[in-house]
């Protein structure tokens, strides 16, 4: 099979289809064996399918989609300063990219699914999420392993290998592992994975096999166009709305997945937290929202919910969405850093989507968290909210992070799914005062 160049040109791939059809036409017996591997009908058309066989790719637009990522890929700026983002709208040195797409996989443990495998300078880490069906390893042998240090029992035992050839070690990295215990429904558990060695940037897919046969493929993700917008002050007024609103989301969220649990905690923390908004003077006494909010709390207190006529559209709207599973699966790398937000620098690094809901990686600098002085407390220094083109809205909750030396890696989940219709989403990065945001272009992730 052959390979892409490392600058691959598509107008020479549209040459090389045009040389084969033109020699299968005039009866070449190789030509027309190439041309008839993947239709009987000859065309140009069926040529360049062809080619993209040959290389390796499903389709034409594939390969096609495979040589602009990669030509844009080598285009990208990168800045001269390894420690920070640049001034302005610029990037980390550090530009990553990602492999994802991958099924869920039957291991002799459980059900495994990867979400996405994030290649950075000099490491790569495999996420995934899944159900251990396996018996949690009894006392003896965890105190046995403590005692003799050997190899820590493990689940979802992976191997992997690529189109070049290489095959690849992975190592439990982290991750809480909940097992199946008798009249329990299963609950996920979150992992991430070391691969080693660091997949190559010219690696198109990575194939994961556990030691049962079971298989999965994770391909190249695509580039995103994205427009990066500048730094904008926030007023008392606006970031109020917004707190508001993220407290209605957080309760509609809860009850939508719990709707037998008693929120009266949560319930009493957002009636304080509205009454400390409308003391304060920051939202207009007109508003209506602090109102809306204490209706909501009063309405979820009941048992039979009928909420259509008790909302705000755009609040019923995401409730209706929750309940919704029809998100397109996708996965695309966006490397897009915001302006700096006070003390915050961010850089969204990859999208994930999911039929029920969807996750971005970013990095964070130099933390993203501030703590107290004494430790025991911390809180984000600033927050991200999305919102896309056709009017819908996402709450994001908190999905795990790693510390580094002047970074954070962090990963965020948002509900409800995104909507199979929108084609744009605005990733808002936002702290008390200010806010910076991203467009994203969504048009070719949905269905």
């Amino acid at each position: 099979m052959p390979e892409l160049p490392d600058r691959p040109d598509i107008d020479q791939l549209r040459r090389q289809a045009r040389d084969l059809y033109r020699a299968a036409t005039a009866g070449e017996p190789d030509a027309r064996a190439r041309v008839l591997t993947v239709s009987d009908r000859m065309a140009l058309s069926t040529a360049q399918l062809a080619v993209a066989r040959e290389y390796g790719y499903a389709s034409w637009p594939a390969l096609h989609a495979e040589v602009r990522r990669r030509r844009e890929l080598l285009a990208a700026p990168r800045p001269q300063s390894p420690s920070a983002i640049t001034p302005g709208h610029g990037r980390w040195l550090d530009l990553r990219y990602s492999f994802g797409g991958g099924t869920a996989m039957q291991t002799a443990e459980g059900v495994m699914s990867p979400e996405v495998l994030t290649v950075g300078s000099g490491h790569a880490e495999l996420h995934a999420s899944g159900v251990v069906s396996a018996q949690k390893p009894s006392k003896p042998v965890l105190r046995r392993w403590r005692r003799e240090r050997g190899p820590r029992p493990s689940f979802y035992d992976l191997t992997a290998t690529d189109d070049k050839g290489a095959a690849y070690v992975l190592r439990f990295g982290s991750g809480s592992l909940h097992f199946a215990r008798p009249g329990e429904a299963p609950r996920r558990s979150d992992v991430s994975y070391w691969v080693d060695p660091v997949p190559p940037a010219d690696a198109s897919w990575i194939e994961l096999r556990a030691q049962n046969g079971s298989a999965t493929r994770l391909v190249r993700s695509p580039r995103a166009a994205v427009r990066v917008g500048d730094v904008m002050p926030v007023s008392a007024g606006a970031a109020a709305a917004r707190s508001l609103d993220e407290l209605a989301y957080h309760l509609l969220e809860l009850r939508h997945s719990n709707p037998l649990e008693d929120l009266s905690r949560e319930r009493a923390g957002a009636l304080a937290r509205a009454a400390q908004i409308q003391q304060s003077g920051e939202l207009d006494s007109a508003a209506e929202l602090s109102g809306q909010l204490a209706h909501l709390c009063d309405t979820l207190a009941l048992t039979d919910l009928h909420l259509e006529d008790e909302l705000p559209g755009r609040w019923y709207r995401f409730l209706n969405a929750l309940s919704l599973a029809d998100g397109p699966e996708r996965h695309l790398d966006v490397a897009a850093a915001v302006p700096r937000v006070e003390d915050l620098a961010v850089q969204f690094d990859h999208f994930v989507s999911r039929p029920d809901s969807w996750q971005m990686y970013l990095r964070a600098m130099p933390t993203w968290w501030s703590r107290s002085e004494d430790g025991h407390r911390k809180w984000a220094l600033g927050s991200v909210r999305a919102d896309d083109d056709q009017g819908g809205q996402y709450l994001s909750t908190f999905g795990g992070s790693t510390g580094h030396r002047d970074h954070e890696e962090l990963k965020l989940k948002f509900v409800p799914r995104i909507d199979p219709l929108a084609r744009r989403l605005k990733l808002t990065v936002s702290s008390a005062t200010a806010q910076a945001a991203i467009d994203l272009d969504l048009a070719f992730v949905a269905k």
